[in-house]
């Protein structure tokens, strides 16, 4: 699951004692522990009636702030408490729509990290060294399992049996479904866990600005069924690490007469609409969007009354 970076985030728990719902437990009564992306250790959060909620039956509601989640990448938490003896603990994603795809967790060839709880006969396994770990992991597409290397400088030892396992680009190379499995003598409990690998495309990107427009017809309606053409003038050229086509896109305009179109941020772009006389070369502003009209020459005719 993904929240945007400086939301509020709620997540739901559901706590139980020998098999049995734990009802009505208070906030003062629970201990909740975070990390965010890059820390290397748990922090604790204050918990109040305004971030603890009792749905009934054993579930609850946590509300995470907004300043929480004010890192892109993964977010951890930690349950404990008085009255229920279930393990609770769970993480999301943040993503930062100001960033693009290659700098965000779980976008293709981009580091991430997971953080899971080890246990040996029930008990909190403590001091792992990463030696005494092994990880094996499998890509999308891939049939079998290979080998990642654990080291000290990817394990990472939060206490209490907990641990941070950091993936690298290469780790994360392909789009699709990946999955990890951890072993060791220290510890019993099978670890499993799988996510998504998205395509750096599937975020708002920062180097797009949606160029927008409406044309109407000699009627005053709407006008209907135009064109509008948009190609690069300057070649070669680049985005980041990805190369720019030469190819020309286009698109129509809907029912209301109106369009949208992202261009390349900074780009010199020749932009035609042969239906309203209209061939300029226009260079793309560094902003999420822009008129079209402002980015144009100064128009012949005004009819503007």
């Amino acid at each position: 699951m993904s929240y945007e970076v400086n939301t509020d985030v709620e997540r739901t728990v559901y706590l139980n004692l020998a098999g049995t719902p734990s009802l009505n437990i208070l906030p003062a009564s629970v201990t909740v522990k975070y990390k965010k992306a890059g820390q290397t250790s748990l922090q604790t959060m204050a918990t109040s009636n305004s971030n603890w909620v009792d749905l009934g039956n054993g579930y609850y509601t946590l509300i995470f702030a907004a300043n929480l989640n004010d890192v892109s990448g993964t977010f951890f938490y930690d349950v404990t408490g008085a009255g229920f003896d279930n393990t609770v603990f769970d993480q999301y994603n943040i993503i930062d729509p100001s960033l693009s795809g290659e700098q965000q967790a779980y976008f293709q060839d981009n580091p991430s990290e997971r953080t899971f709880y080890l246990t040996k006969a029930g008990v909190p396994s403590v001091s792992i060294p990463p030696t005494n770990v092994t990880c094996e992991i499998k890509k999308a597409g891939q049939t079998v399992f290979s080998a990642k290397a654990v080291t000290s400088s990817n394990w990472i030892n939060l206490g209490g049996g907990y641990y941070t396992l950091k993936f690298s680009g290469d780790d994360l190379s392909r789009v699709g479904n990946f999955i990890y499995k951890l072993t060791g003598p220290n510890f019993d409990n099978f670890l499993y866990d799988e996510f998504t690998i998205l395509a750096g495309e599937d975020v708002t990107v920062k180097d797009k600005c949606v160029v927008k427009g409406e044309f109407i017809g000699l009627s005053g309606n709407a006008a209907q069924q135009i064109k509008i053409t948009a190609r690069m003038v300057d070649f070669p050229a680049k985005s980041s690490n990805r190369i720019v086509s030469g190819d020309t896109i286009f698109t129509f305009l809907n029912s209301d007469g109106k369009f949208e179109m992202a261009l390349l941020r900074g780009s010199t772009v020749l932009i035609e609409v042969p239906r309203a006389a209209i061939r300029s070369q226009i260079v793309v502003p560094d902003t999420a969007s822009a008129n079209l009209m402002d980015l144009l020459p100064p128009f012949a005719i005004d009819f503007t009354v």
